[in-house]
């Protein structure tokens, strides 16, 4: 073993795959990966002590997965379709835990969606920055429905198209990882069995799906619903719709905006009843100004204010989240009375499962990537490292 490679995590409770670890454990990272999770053995005590981290009794976890990121720093991918956004977003998520996270584009001219592809990919086959890692592209639309359009722009809404995936993925430098479509449109059959042939995953959103149309999808292999509650059908006592398809069908992970204004805590409390801790996905959906002071910032012409603890636009319909993973979390804990680790996993291995990662990062396993955020248990970060890189480190910590 390389001492001058390596860093060791000890001193505080350890969430593994297995469940936490409350005794005398470590994380052993040699590089960019983890090699060891186990007892704290006295050979490691040989390693020089800057390579050596005491946690002082916080947890050791696994980094957070945000499935679904439309901005952050100031700047929105759909709105500006660049490396350099791609990049920002991806500098400033370590402070929140974040170690991986999907740019979302939202309803766009495919030029536009197009152009967020190519930034995704160019971004994902850079060398590693300082920041989160780029997993992929999630493609939140174009093909919703008008009727749940919610604060995307209906005049860029299109039928459901294999020819329009194709070029959507194939001029969008074939980044797109994740696909949010209405599958009650004509022709989403179609884009689903080919998004699945293309090794993308699909997600039902923005839409008026009844329950016989959700558990159809999911039977040809709908695997998500994006962001649970919200652009969708109510659950009612005779038409379960899109909600209460959701909540019922076990081949369906639900994603949910944890922020107590998207979505009430009862309703968070009900959705982790229904679905287990292992079929839940916390996301942020947040926009330009989250880790700013932003109060305003454009989407399709439009102005967005944030107030209330969310995004809206002059009409009073939300457009979207100020929500970090972290508070996410927090919010999980201390709102809905979730365990800690079953928050955890909420936001780091279910993501990764979802989208095809769990054998690289969303778990501290041998093997895995060293992707690892160092938090209280009430998900206060102290710090971040992804992929064996300390990214962040909160003030104080050496």
């Amino acid at each position: 073993m390389d001492n001058r490679n390596c860093t060791l995590f000890y001193g505080g409770p350890i969430i593994t795959p297995e469940g936490p670890r409350y005794d005398d454990w470590a994380v052993l990272v040699e590089g960019s990966k983890i090699t060891a999770v186990g007892p704290y053995r006295s050979e490691t005590r040989a390693m020089r002590d800057e390579k050596r981290i005491d946690v002082r009794g916080r947890f050791i976890a696994p980094g957070f997965i945000d499935l679904q990121l439309n901005g952050a720093a100031g700047r929105m991918l759909t709105s500006e379709p660049t490396v350099e956004t791609v990049r920002a977003m991806a500098e400033i998520l370590p402070r929140f835990g974040c170690t991986a996270f999907l740019p979302t584009a939202i309803t766009a001219p495919t030029e536009q969606l197009q152009a967020a592809g190519r930034a995704v990919a160019t971004v994902m086959n850079d060398e590693p920055g300082h920041g989160a890692r780029v997993l992929g592209l999630h493609l939140e639309g174009p093909f919703i429905n008008p009727e749940r359009a919610g604060a995307h722009e209906p005049d860029s809404i299109i039928p459901p198209s294999v020819d329009a995936l194709r070029r959507l993925y194939e001029d969008g430098g074939e980044s797109a990882v994740l696909l949010t479509l209405a599958p009650e449109l004509p022709g989403a059959e179609a884009v689903i069995a080919e998004a699945q042939r293309l090794g993308i995953v699909v997600a039902i959103g923005h839409s008026t799906a009844d329950l016989a149309q959700v558990n159809t999808a999911a039977q040809q292999g709908a695997t998500l619903v994006t962001h649970l509650f919200n652009a969708m059908n109510p659950l009612g006592s005779r038409q379960p719709g899109t909600v209460g398809a959701a909540l019922s069908n076990d081949k369906l992970t639900a994603s949910l905006i944890a922020d107590a204004v998207h979505v009430h805590p009862a309703s968070m409390q009900i959705a982790a009843r229904a679905k287990g801790s292992e079929r839940v996905v916390l996301i942020t959906d947040a926009m330009a100004p989250l880790g700013t002071t932003i109060q305003t910032f454009d989407l399709y012409d439009q102005t967005i204010e944030v107030r209330d603890g969310a995004c809206f636009r002059a009409d009073g319909v939300l457009a979207g989240s100020v929500l970090s993973m972290d508070q996410a979390v927090r919010n999980m804990c201390q709102l809905v009375g979730i365990s800690f680790p079953e928050a955890i996993a909420m936001a780091s291995t279910n993501p990764a499962r979802i989208i095809g990662h769990s054998d690289s990062t969303g778990s501290l396993y041998p093997g895995n990537d060293a992707d690892i955020v160092v938090c209280d248990d009430a998900a206060n970060v102290w710090l971040t490292m992804v992929q064996g890189e300390v990214c962040y480190r909160a003030t104080g910590v050496r």
